[in-house]
């Protein structure tokens, strides 16, 4: 089967995963959980609908646009009231942390460097960092659940060590790419990017894991306690 075939049905379940954890973990009843999930669904199809339609405005570089607009959109919605605060510090710690484990996915940009389709040093450190991140997410989430006792600095640390990666890899992606802002020339051009199914991963999955990461560190910075919250009886 082709690889891209493949790669699109794994996003699509990560996608759908992370979809899933937004509507139940930030819904309070099946109106509001169904609303969050229309409004990502929508937003998901205008990114394959701008995949598909085969512009590139912008090149590599312009991703950054697709990932910094609708994360701050996110974080202004979320943070932006006292309303989406209160509900912020509601929502369920675990799954927003166990949902992370999905960025083994980044597996696949080591592939396709591999196969010269995505430049160095971008792919490299992009895949690798996921990998890790996605990794360390599962027993993260099982310290949280279980523990009867703060857990803040695993958690802040991994937060951090996953918010890292993502900026790093934000920033090589221009650095590795043809256009005004390239330093590193090593191997592709990077615009499989701005295709399908690729484009899903800057366009939707970052900003969703980087706000995810966000919610997390404010949560865990702020919050006097972790258990109450990471115990919610909806994932319990």
């Amino acid at each position: 089967m082709n690889f891209d075939l493949i790669s699109m049905a794994a996003i699509a379940v990560t996608v759908s995963a992370v979809l899933l954890t937004f509507a139940t973990a930030f819904g309070r009843n099946l109106r509001e959980q169904a609303t969050i999930a229309g409004v990502l669904a929508a937003w998901f199809a205008a990114v394959i609908a701008y995949g598909a339609s085969g512009a590139q405005a912008g090149g590599v570089a312009g991703l950054g646009i697709a990932v910094v607009l609708p994360l701050a959109l996110l974080c202004g919605l979320a943070f932006g009231s006292q309303a989406g605060r209160r509900r912020m510090a509601e929502a369920p710690l675990v799954p927003l942390i166990a949902v992370q484990t999905l960025r083994v996915l980044g597996v696949l940009f080591l592939f396709l460097y591999g196969w010269n389709r995505l430049p160095a040093p971008f792919a490299p450190q992009a895949g690798w960092g996921d990998v890790l991140v996605g990794m360390l997410a599962a027993p993260v989430a099982l310290t949280v659940y279980r523990s009867q006792r703060s857990v803040k600095p695993p958690v802040i640390g991994w937060s951090l060590l996953g918010m890292a990666d993502l900026a790093t890899a934000l920033t090589l992606g221009p650095l590795s790419s043809p256009g005004p802002m390239q330093i590193f020339r090593a191997g592709a051009d990077g615009v499989a990017l701005t295709s399908l199914p690729w484009i899903l991963i800057p366009g939707f999955l970052v900003p969703c894991f980087l706000f995810l990461h966000i919610v997390v560190l404010w949560r865990t910075v702020r919050a006097p306690g972790l258990q109450q919250s990471a115990a919610n009886p909806a994932w319990a």
